[in-house]
């Protein structure tokens, strides 16, 4: 359960800073705050929460729906999961510098804020990531608690329905939006 714990932390911050532009999500102008890192550690806090609170839910909702009774394999398989993050940033650090030193700035993710080919890519990235992460979630989840895929995706729905609505109410606290 540690090292999943210990993937699930250090990939939730790279992920922070490297993959999600803090910028796009919340149309934040990068060189008004530059140096305003409350709102991002905000951010950050946020995305903790939602990646703890997704696997907590899915146990929960497995659980009455007669799933696994140990919560250890659901966190420790719905963490791991997060490794595939590590696979995106490759691409991405490579299109963010590529678009960086085309505008003439050190890396700088902000410069996907502006419409470019470096933009495109970067969102096909996230979507194809997006889409392998569904993929082994409900795999994880038929493992896990022996569901089928219909039940899985179920649980899955759940899970992130619930956790949008805590974090939406975490950020709308603290950035006065939802």
């Amino acid at each position: 359960l540690m090292p999943s714990i210990i993937i699930f932390i250090v990939t939730s911050i790279l992920a922070s800073i490297i993959l999600i532009p803090y910028g796009i999500v919340f149309e934040y102008e990068y060189e008004a705050k530059e140096y305003d890192f409350s709102q991002y550690l905000i951010y950050l806090i946020s995305i903790l929460i939602s990646g703890s609170l997704v696997p907590a839910i899915i146990y929960l909702i497995g659980l009455r729906w007669s799933g696994n009774s140990d919560w250890r394999p659901t966190f420790a398989t719905m963490f791991y999961i997060n490794i595939i993050l590590v696979v995106a940033m490759v691409p991405v650090v490579a299109i963010v510098a590529a678009a960086s030193a085309e505008t003439g700035a050190i890396y700088d993710i902000s410069v996907l804020q502006h419409e470019s080919l470096y933009t495109y890519m970067y969102y096909a990235i996230i979507v194809i990531i997006s889409a392998w992460i569904v993929v082994l979630t409900v795999k994880a989840v038929k493992v896990v608690h022996s569901f089928g895929t219909l039940k899985s995706l179920a649980v899955i729905a759940l899970s992130i329905v619930a956790s949008q609505i805590v974090t939406s109410i975490f950020e709308f606290y603290h950035f006065g939006m939802g």
